[in-house]
């Protein structure tokens, strides 16, 4: 249990960054205009339409943070990806290769491989959205500036090469 709750917070920490943090002082600040004028209107229509605009951009905030850093900021093309468990040992090789086409340069990558469960029923879906069966990760630093190719590879051990896999590749 510690373990998945330091892999979460290794995670989360892992998508902290200024742009990210800026996008969510912005949408908060829009969200307390909107939330002020909607207290000072005096027709409803309005008062309604502004505390709507309000919490849909509240609400908006976590979204809007991972949409810009995901397919803007640090938007990342995988070039090839050979990444697979390997056969006669309990490991997994990672071979990926990819370019830095967001608009910042990045500085550190999480790599996540989660198993998943072998009948994709809906029960079993959901399981490993909300407890997965293992989160095996792989983090390292390096200045990858925007339009550089990176390669990287590296065997990780591996338990579950019965199981179906996502892959993951995150970088700040």
């Amino acid at each position: 249990m510690q373990e998945m709750i330091i892999a979460t917070l290794h995670r989360m920490l892992q998508g902290i960054d200024l742009p990210g943090i800026l996008v969510g002082v912005f949408l908060f600040l829009l969200f307390i205009l909107f939330f002020t004028l909607a207290l000072r209107i005096r027709r409803r229509f309005f008062r309604f339409l502004f505390f709507l605009l309000s919490f849909i951009f509240l609400f908006g905030i976590p979204p809007a943070i991972v949409f810009s850093s995901k397919y803007y900021f640090h938007k990342i093309e995988i070039v090839y990806n050979h990444s697979r468990p390997l056969m006669f040992s309990n490991s997994f090789l990672i071979d990926i290769a990819f370019r830095n086409n967001g608009v910042l340069p990045l500085s550190k990558c999480l790599i996540s491989i989660i198993p998943k469960r072998n009948n994709p029923s809906l029960l079993n879906k959901v399981r490993d959205l909300v407890d997965p069966i293992a989160y095996i990760s792989y983090s390292f630093n390096q200045k990858i500036s925007i339009g550089q190719s990176y390669e990287i590879s590296k065997i990780l051990p591996y338990r579950y090469k019965k199981f179906n896999f996502d892959f993951e590749i995150d970088c700040r």
